[in-house]
């Protein structure tokens, strides 16, 4: 039933309120406050109403018999909601006046945004917040400490009336810019003296009693209302009885947390320091000032000069003034966006390294015309120095070096506001696919050594770095996560590829619960003939780990990829971690001894290498939870049975950890892709574990090659991750190496494994080193000569680390770092191999000559 919109329902509300949503929000307060139930607080709201409201709720009221569909009705009945046309004027409209604090704009715009018929986000909102007010310094002091959330807007705006605040006591006769009374004077008659001189304004203080009457019916309710939200109590209001009063600080009714009695005698009511603030505004006689933290910087070749750390920029700016002498290198990244939305192209760029003290970083920085700080410090200076911006208000701000233990404090000054003070946005590095966006990586240029001028970065040959080539991402369906593909694809390819996914999207995975099966192979689980059933009781886990396998089983058990077990066999799990994710895993050592080995072959990692030589696109489809798409053989489900805190289960689907679950499912990977016909002798598929890659030389061969194993994949059954996918690059992280056409080189991520592994204190830690160093062996020339001194003090019997050996150790970590790009084997290409021997090692080099240039293909030792 309907009845006519009535607005403003005047008496059915506070007498300091007349909104309805804000007299409910009141209500659900107390609510909390009070611990009422729902019933209560819907007899209580039908209590408090008048004329209009009153008439409605008799009317209609008991078709609404619970407080969530009554609330409802209510707004939809009284709400005044305004239509968008409307909204737009009185936001338009509402700007900060040239005496209204920070706070009292913000929650008198929020109010109005809080009246909005569309729903928006909090970006849209602190947008908005931005528009509106009075000083493009204020705006800057505002945007440069990023607030995520209107929360953190609230605050930095709380802070930065503090500080104003606090200035203004401190020279009350300089910041008349900050009298909140402007009620007119009486004239009075100036002395001869003063004649002469123009008047000077004075100061006005008012009382917070006073302060709060001048404000509007609009601007008082929003004080409230924010006042409500941060202390989570109704905010007491003049007029009201103060026996009703909530104290902020001890939650009791009576009294006022200024009178509260529990607070301690010791308090003092001293005026606190003014915050050290980052980049906060500081109100000075022309209002263009603000307050920055700054270091002293020493630029090779250059000099010294004041530098902002800010680590919310992602590159480093440098004044184009500062180095006008210098040649520039042409800037080919995207525009930076500077605060106030818009964005500017540097005029150049230029390689500078830059010293704070003992804290040293080469970069490529952007420089800006007409920039007001001579050198901003962005994120990719403290990367390169290892250093951390320490931002703790009150506390100064900081630069923390980590490797030495060094702190350099900040030093505030008043400086001209920095229109130009430029703080790269994600969004300037992205590419626009189909409407989705992903961050690009940064191009590099060659950095000059700190012995060369500047401008030597202007004639050295660029290397690529040994990374992954970048990816941008592809929207093929709301519901799915975008598709990575190589951001060197023309637009026409990236559209074909998005196409052909598109037409497979069936067989791409659409949640955490959506996971094939595959019903050509079923897991056999066969013991020795002596084997009995093992049982154990479950370990002891954390609370959350608790928590984590509680949730975990009741998912699977939803899913039926496992069952209730009650047989003899219950093995223990541990719950593993890893970064913020946990897995279930289960500990079937025990079970791994007794079952019989199956032997199927697994594809050597060299030939997976050697296979793909020559092609130019590569992709690699990851199987989402490729184990769990296999069955186990219903009469061997008991043997997989696990127990936890809270019952014993059993899997229907293959688990991992299981000794034959590889062979099982490569055997499975065989039966699908076995028939598969690569359209040339350079292109094909390879399956390791549960990747499977795929490559081919040309890009309409690699989708015609693409298109057939997702076609395998969907009549089979199983189902693709697409967020772990990745599809049409130049080169690939495989097997701990980057493949590509040209050839290979380490995994930058494993190398960096290898160079955090301190320095060993035993000969046991002399052994693992060395085993895990060996795997990139074939990337140092005469590894075991250089390894010698190593292998000498694991064979001895008391450890002893000489020189020696610590010469050994550094030489190895150094060949990682400038580790080669080693070329594929041509079988057709003349083949060379330079031997050499000593008493201590015997070395080859494997080369070939191409284009009449020599390739090294691998170093042996």
């Amino acid at each position: 039933q309907r009845y006519p919109t009535c607005r403003k329902p005047s008496q059915c509300l506070t007498t300091q309120n007349s909104c309805p949503r804000r007299w409910i929000e009141e209500l659900e307060r107390a609510q909390k406050l009070t611990s009422w139930n729902d019933d209560a607080l819907r007899a209580i709201a039908q209590g408090k109403l008048r004329e209009t409201p009153k008439n409605w709720h008799l009317a209609c009221g008991d078709d609404f018999p619970t407080w969530p569909s009554w609330r409802a009705a209510f707004l939809r009945q009284f709400n005044d909601d305004l239509t968008l046309i409307e909204w737009q004027v009185k936001l338009r409209e509402c700007l900060q006046s040239k005496n209204q604090t920070l706070h009292a704009y913000t929650f008198a715009k929020l109010q109005i945004l809080a009246r909005s018929p569309v729903q928006l986000t909090d970006k849209q909102q602190i947008e908005y917040l931005l528009q509106g007010l009075r000083d493009d310094h204020l705006v800057s002091a505002i945007a440069a400490q990023r607030p995520a959330t209107v929360d953190e807007f609230i605050a930095i705006a709380t802070d930065l009336d503090n500080a104003a605040l606090h200035i203004k006591r401190a020279r009350p006769d300089k910041l008349s810019g900050f009298q909140t009374d402007q009620s007119p004077r009486a004239p009075s008659t100036p002395s001869t003296s003063e004649k002469s001189a123009p008047l000077q304004p004075r100061p006005n203080y008012t009382s917070r009693q006073q302060r709060s009457r001048s404000l509007s019916a609009e601007e008082q309710n929003a004080r409230y209302d924010a006042i409500s939200q941060k202390y989570g109590v109704a905010a007491f209001r003049p007029g009201q009885n103060l026996e009703e009063a909530v104290c902020f600080h001890c939650r009791q009714k009576g009294h006022l947390a200024s009178k509260c009695p529990s607070k301690s005698s010791a308090a003092t009511t001293t005026l606190p320091k003014a915050p050290a603030l980052h980049s906060s505004p500081a109100e000075t006689l022309d209002g263009s000032q603000v307050q920055c933290a700054l270091v002293t910087a020493t630029i090779a070749s250059i000099g010294q000069v004041d530098a902002f750390p800010d680590r919310g920029s992602k590159v480093t700016l440098v004044s184009r003034e500062l180095v006008s002498s210098v040649p520039l290198l042409p800037w080919t990244r995207a525009p930076l966006a500077v605060v106030g939305g818009t964005s500017v192209i540097p005029a150049g760029a230029i390689c500078l390294k830059i010293s704070v003290g003992p804290v040293t970083g080469m970069v490529e920085t952007a420089a800006l015309d007409h920039n007001a700080l001579p050198v901003i410090l962005g994120e990719d200076w403290f990367f390169s120095s290892q250093a951390q911006l320490i931002f703790q208000p009150p506390s100064p701000t900081k630069i923390y070096h980590a490797p030495t233990g060094t702190n350099i404090q900040c030093h505030e000054r008043l400086l001209p506001r920095m229109a130009n003070a430029v703080m790269l946005q994600a969004s300037a590095f992205r590419h626009r696919v189909h409407g989705h966006h992903s961050p690009a990586e940064l191009q590099q240029l060659p950095l000059p050594g700190s012995d060369q001028p500047l401008w030597a970065a202007l004639t050295a040959e660029a290397q690529p770095k040994h990374t992954v080539p970048p990816t941008v991402d592809v929207c093929i369906d709301p519901a799915l996560p975008a598709a990575q593909v190589g951001s060197h694809l023309l637009d026409p390819q990236k559209t074909k590829l998005s196409t052909l996914l598109s037409k497979h999207a069936d067989v791409l995975a659409r949640g955490e619960d959506d996971v094939g099966l595959y019903e050509g192979v079923e897991h056999a689980i066969d013991l020795l003939p002596d084997a009995a059933p093992y049982s154990r009781s479950p370990y002891r886990y954390a609370a959350e780990d608790r928590r984590f396998l509680e949730e975990q089983t009741k998912s699977l058990l939803r899913q039926g990829i496992i069952l209730p077990a009650t047989g003899p066999w219950a093995f223990p799990v541990v719950v593993v971690t890893r970064g913020t994710k946990k897995r279930l895993c289960v500990n079937y050592v025990p079970l791994n001894k007794m079952t019989i080995s199956v032997i199927q072959p697994l594809p050597h990692a060299d030939d997976i290498m050697d296979d793909i030589a020559g092609s130019s696109y590569f992709a690699c489809l990851d199987l989402k939870f490729a184990n769990w798409q296999v069955r186990v053989r219903p009469e061997d489900r008991e043997k997989t049975a696990f127990v936890t805190h809270h019952g014993t289960f059993m899997w229907t689907r293959m688990p991992f950890g299981l000794k034959n679950a590889p062979s099982t499912f490569q055997r499975a990977m065989h039966s699908i892709l076995s028939n598969l016909k690569p359209h040339c002798s350079q292109c094909g598929v390879r399956v390791h574990l549960d990747d499977i890659l795929i490559f081919d030389p040309t890009f309409d061969e690699f989708l015609k090659l693409l298109d057939d194993v997702l076609r395998l994949l969907r009549t089979s059954g199983f189902k693709v991750s697409l967020e772990k996918c990745r599809f049409a690059l130049q080169a690939i992280k495989l097997l701990g190496f980057i493949q590509s056409k040209n050839g290979k080189h380490p995994d930058p991520a494993k190398v960096d494994a290898i160079l955090r592994i301190p320095r060993p204190t035993n000969s046991k830690a002399v052994l693992s080193w060395l085993q895990t160093a060996n795997f990139y062996r074939r990337f140092v020339k005469d590894f075991s000569k250089i390894a010698a001194p190593l292998q000498s003090i694991i064979r001895s019997q008391e450890f002893t680390w000489t020189d020696a050996c610590d010469d050994a150790f550094e030489k190895i970590r150094k060949a990682l770092t400038e580790a080669p790009l080693l070329g594929h084997f041509d079988p057709d290409a003349p083949t060379t191999v330079t031997k050499d021997a000593s008493g201590t090692a015997v070395g080859a080099v494997v080369s070939q000559k191409r284009k009449g240039k020599k390739t090294v293909i691998e170093y042996a030792s």
